[in-house]
């Protein structure tokens, strides 16, 4: 029906798929386990034609239900640009933030050359709740398709052997 999601995780990691059903957006919900510490990992599709503020209201309604302390990242392919100013956008900047949510990115992830436009449709938020770690996004301006990539990197600092080193998450 739409784009479709796929999610490649280590096989020396431990994952395990969460199935919650939407109908205004594709999603694919993964409970991740590094370094004994849990994390949720959403990849979303919603298509253009799909209805904006039912998306909103129903992404809000798939975080109640995963735990208030746990870290959350959420990447995709919304189709909401937040560099414009509009009452969608404020309601789903305004959402995204009173989820604990950071929105990583702030400029644009896909142009199209024939409208002369450019727009920051592809998402990645954050909700943080790791000890001592710090979470860096950049958009990697390739033409691999008519939208860019994106990383989303979380290192965290942990003990080793009485010393701070980063570990990458």
């Amino acid at each position: 029906k739409g784009g479709g999601i796929v999610v490649y995780v280590k096989e020396n990691i431990n994952s395990m798929q969460i199935k919650i059903n939407t109908i205004s957006f594709e999603l694919l919900h993964l409970e991740v386990e590094i370094n004994k510490q849990p994390l949720s990992l959403l990849a979303i599709y919603r298509q253009p034609k799909l209805n904006k503020n039912m998306f909103i209201t129903e992404l809000e309604n798939v975080l109640k239900q995963i735990r208030i302390k746990q870290t959350i990242v959420i990447v995709g392919d919304m189709n909401i640009d937040i560099l414009s100013e509009n009452n969608t956008v404020a309601k789903y900047t305004d959402m995204c933030l009173s989820n604990g949510l950071q929105i990583t990115i702030n400029e644009p992830t896909r142009i199209d050359v024939k409208h002369n436009t450019q727009t920051c449709i592809d998402h990645c938020l954050v909700r943080n709740t790791l000890n001592q770690s710090i979470v860096n996004t950049a958009v990697i301006k390739t033409t691999i398709s008519d939208h860019f990539s994106f990383f989303c990197c979380i290192k965290h600092t942990c003990c080793v052997k009485h010393k701070h080193l980063p570990t990458e998450i």
